[in-house]
């Protein structure tokens, strides 16, 4: 059953994950680190500086946390020690005691302290990512419904509960238009130097009006989305995949992107066959098949 999460549900885990990372983080700085040999101080001072920067949502750091936590517990059992003090006057003659050691406390504090941002970061990932659905303006597009990449939801657990758009415009408002943010998206692709230099039909340099080379942009949106096809198809991804991710409505338009790469599939899974035949086929016993010079030379008779 899907657990239904809304924004302010998540921004709410988010920020709980990062107070207790910076709690966590701290405990990792004043105790862990300065009670380690020099030599093992690595990998708490890693997870530390990760805990600071909320690197927290990366794929492995809960399994790490947890590598961590099972060190600290080590650490905290060898620190604690169970002692019996006699007493007459007790009903079983005495009672334990435990006894820590100076830095145990503080062991223990540090280790409840990764525990709760393990189980912060846990409970976000049980939940159900959050969703967009939207109906494409495009003619013959299907409705769409799309699990939000984690990173994604971080970005949007940040924005104002007012805001209008995730992208905006330099002027703060949403974009009027798909084609103003592919122009926008086009300007961003050059800045990042994803470009090649503009060429006129004779392949001369196109230059602007300051006299510097034109250039443009060698990704797209357009691109990312046939990218994406690409990668859903490689991971042996149905047709029906591909269409209900890029809202197909028309089978044959997604297995543009799947025959493609089930020809390349085919193609090396025969080449592979054709390797094993071609090895497994043994050296042939020699035949008596006649000698050049024993060949008659055909006649050929010209017209």
């Amino acid at each position: 059953m899907r657990t239904e999460m809304n924004k302010d549900l998540f921004a709410g885990l988010v920020a709980a994950a990062l107070a207790d990372a910076q709690i966590a983080a701290f405990g990792l700085r004043e105790t862990v680190i300065p009670a380690w040999p020099p030599a093992k101080r690595a990998f708490p001072a890693d997870l530390a500086r990760r805990l600071e920067r909320a690197e927290i949502f990366d794929e492995g750091f809960i399994d790490e946390m947890g590598a961590l936590i099972e060190v600290l517990a080590a650490r905290i059992s060898e620190g604690t020690h169970v002692g019996w003090e006699a007493d007459e006057g007790h009903v079983r003659g005495g009672y334990e005691v435990i006894h820590l050691e100076e830095e145990t406390p503080a062991l223990v504090r540090c280790a409840n302290d990764l525990h709760a941002v393990r189980e912060a970061v846990t409970e976000m990932t049980r939940n159900e990512r959050l969703y967009i659905r939207f109906q494409p303006s495009k003619r013959g597009s299907s409705e769409v419904q799309l699990p939000l990449p984690w990173d994604f939801m971080l970005e949007a657990a940040n924005l104002p509960a007012d805001a209008a758009a995730y992208l905006l415009t330099e002027k703060g408002t949403p974009f009027a238009s798909s084609g103003s943010l592919d122009n926008a998206v086009r300007k961003w692709t050059i800045a990042a130097g994803l470009c090649e230099p503009a060429l006129d039909d004779e392949g001369n340099p196109i230059l602007e009006k300051n006299g510097n080379p034109k250039m443009r942009a060698t990704r797209s949106q357009h691109g990312i989305r046939k990218r994406r096809a690409e990668q859903i198809a490689e991971a042996s991804g149905s047709v029906y995949e591909v269409m209900a991710y890029l809202s197909h409505s028309d089978p044959k338009t997604a297995a543009i992107y799947t025959k493609r790469v089930d020809r390349a599939k085919l193609a090396e899974r025969a080449f592979v066959r054709a390797e094993a035949a071609a090895e497994a086929r043994s050296v042939p016993h020699p035949e008596n098949r006649g000698t050049l010079g024993a060949v008659e030379p055909s006649k050929i008779t010209e017209k």
